[in-house]
């Protein structure tokens, strides 16, 4: 009897290399993920209210320890803005300060010189006054009335004031004499001073006239 002989099994093949993981999409992904979030948002909604409606006395617990942590929250919020306004309000006072202590001097030399100005003001208001009392003083005592002089000459403006008319005088008639003297013949010696006496008066009246407005 001839015995079966049998054959090896053949070796399985070579493992062949893992196919990469297909590419997950994450924008999908996410999508996807916020979706299940609000779903579970609405389903604890949901049953809290549930919860709410079955024990309104934790309910109202409940709210009101949500108040409370609201209005813990709310102060401290404010607290912390009200210290940080104080000492934004603390540090301008500080600056506030250095800057009056730096202009200290300054104000009281203001101050001095302002008191230094009224009083030479009122000092230069009373000199102006006496000087003008002592001035009128002086006119109403005719300074000139004591001085004694030849013909009332006094003062030196009396003393030119007659050398004026003197040579006034003098060149008028030398001028009158000149023509005169070339219309000699047809002149008279009566007509010819009264051409003189009133050549003379009308210079005279010139100019005293002059002097009295110029002068």
């Amino acid at each position: 009897m001839g015995g079966s002989s049998s054959k090896p099994a053949p070796k399985p093949a070579a493992n062949k290399a893992a196919a990469p993981p297909p590419p997950v999409n994450t924008i999908s992904v996410c999508a996807v993920r916020r979706v299940e979030l609000n779903q579970l948002s609405r389903d604890v909604t949901l049953k809290q209210t549930e919860v709410d409606t079955c024990d309104p006395v934790a309910a109202q617990a409940r709210r009101t320890q949500e108040a409370i942590k609201e209005n813990q929250t709310y102060v401290t919020q404010k607290r912390a803005e009200l210290e940080k306004a104080l000492g934004d309000f603390n540090t301008q006072k500080l600056i506030a300060s250095k800057i009056a202590n730096a202009t200290e001097p300054l104000r009281q030399y203001e101050h001095a010189l302002g008191s230094e100005v009224i009083s030479m003001d009122a000092k230069k208001r009373k000199l102006e006054s006496a000087e003008r009392t002592s001035r009128r003083d002086f006119l109403d005592n005719d300074p000139q009335s004591g001085v004694d002089g030849f013909l009332g000459i006094r003062t030196s403006d009396d003393k030119i004031l007659l050398i004026f008319w003197i040579c006034y005088f003098i060149a008028i008639g030398l001028i009158t004499a000149i023509i005169l003297t070339l219309f000699e013949t047809q002149i008279g010696l009566k007509k010819k001073l009264s051409i003189v006496g009133v050549v003379l008066v009308g210079a005279w009246a010139a100019a005293y006239t002059c002097i009295t407005k110029f002068a």
